[in-house]
């Protein structure tokens, strides 16, 4: 049986169908995701350290492993940018992804107590769980008890278990970090997960954006504290 090839125009139609289609997608799927507007309207060139660091973490959550990954460090280095640039490479893969702050995150689980409860303990980890990245910043903010601790490491164990993956922002340094977040969760991320330091200074009080500053206007650690 004789197959009559496909004309360069009917290629095309094809090739531009299937962008569309794939654009709606990604925008299906960025409608509820909660990313910071500023951070999502921008489009960074990934160069010096920053874009360096970026690359290393595409690495890492590209194929979803379970992996809890951290970015730390002072305030105004492009850690946030960065984490919303992840979701950006996420959904682009028709992947899921959501952006939530610890402080949200811990007032969710509350709202679900007592007889004035909105929601059930279940469904908060549900819609937590079912992600394929999630985006958990401010998380010195918390007041890091036993049972917040208690809380999001259970969420971070299930979503470890179901291999989807998880980053957490933070302003502290990585030795103060590991110390807040308990041992359990310091296991969680030895186990295939990461810690990037972001030690260079901060791009808020400078005309240079994070992603757009030259080579070598800092110093960078993406090797973590910890042997992982």
């Amino acid at each position: 049986m004789n197959i009559t090839p496909k004309t360069p125009e009917q290629l095309a139609e094809e090739k531009l169908f299937k962008d569309r289609r794939h654009q709606q997608e990604v925008q299906d799927l960025r409608k509820n995701w909660n990313a910071p507007v500023r951070h999502a309207q921008r489009c960074p060139e990934m160069v010096s350290e920053w874009g360096v660091v970026f690359e290393k973490l595409k690495a890492l959550i590209e194929p979803s492993k379970g992996r809890t990954i951290a970015l730390v460090g002072g305030r105004g280095s492009g850690k946030t940018q960065m984490a919303v640039e992840a979701m950006k490479f996420k959904t682009n893969l028709l992947k899921s992804a959501l952006f939530t702050t610890s402080v949200d995150l811990i007032t969710e689980f509350q709202d679900c107590m007592g007889p004035k409860a909105v929601c059930t303990r279940m469904e908060v980890i549900r819609k937590y769980r079912e992600q394929n990245l999630l985006v958990l910043d401010e998380s010195g903010k918390r007041g890091e008890t036993v049972w917040e601790n208690s809380v999001i490491f259970g969420l971070l164990n299930h979503r470890y278990n179901d291999l989807t993956d998880t980053i957490i922002i933070d302003n502290r340094a990585p030795e103060e970090f590991m110390a807040s977040i308990g041992d359990s969760l310091v296991s969680r991320i030895s186990e295939g997960g990461a810690i990037f330091d972001f030690k260079w200074e901060t791009f808020r009080d400078s005309a240079l954006d994070p992603m757009d500053a030259p080579a070598g206007a800092g110093k960078s650690s993406s090797k973590p504290p910890l042997n992982l």
